[in-house]
């Protein structure tokens, strides 16, 4: 049974995979559990289907000073459920382990920090590829430009 459903899931997601272009920009968010709790930060790009606006790759990088990491930040990316665990996403040239899925997404999650955080900063961008099957890539663009100003904001906001 489990079989059949994680067969379904990946015959219905890979058509969406196929049509995905479009990248949102950066947007930011920044929340508390109560007022006077330390704030968490997020700034958040996702690559949606361009015909039904579904979410395919999402890229968060979450800052909070609760966070006991290099800089007090995350980089988390969210890669659609059937996606090949064992071949993890790679970001440029840094491959990133898949450490979880759940009913909604796979997730590969480090620290904020060095390389990565120079990719980040540096704009541009980078090819973001992972696979649905052990010989079947999947490759996005990952937009860095105005990451900065995004991060600028939720550094402040902090």
């Amino acid at each position: 049974m489990i079989r059949l459903v994680a067969t379904f899931l990946l015959v219905t997601t890979l058509p969406l995979i196929t049509q995905a272009q479009e990248a949102r920009n950066w947007q930011e968010q920044c929340t508390s559990a109560a007022r006077g709790a330390p704030l968490v930060c997020r700034a958040t790009q996702t690559v949606v289907d361009a015909q039904s606006g579904a979410p395919i790759v999402r890229s968060t990088v979450v800052t909070s000073d609760e966070l006991d990491l290099p800089g007090h930040a995350l980089l988390s990316v969210e890669l659609p459920v059937g996606v090949h665990i064992p071949s993890g996403v790679t970001l440029g040239n840094i491959t990133l382990a898949l450490e979880t899925c759940d009913t909604s997404a796979c997730y590969a999650q480090t620290p904020f920090s060095g390389e990565i955080s120079d990719m980040f900063l540096a704009g541009g961008s980078q090819p973001l590829i992972f696979r649905m099957a052990p010989d079947q890539d999947v490759s996005f663009t990952l937009q860095l430009d105005g990451f900065a100003q995004s991060f600028n904001a939720i550094k402040i906001a902090k």
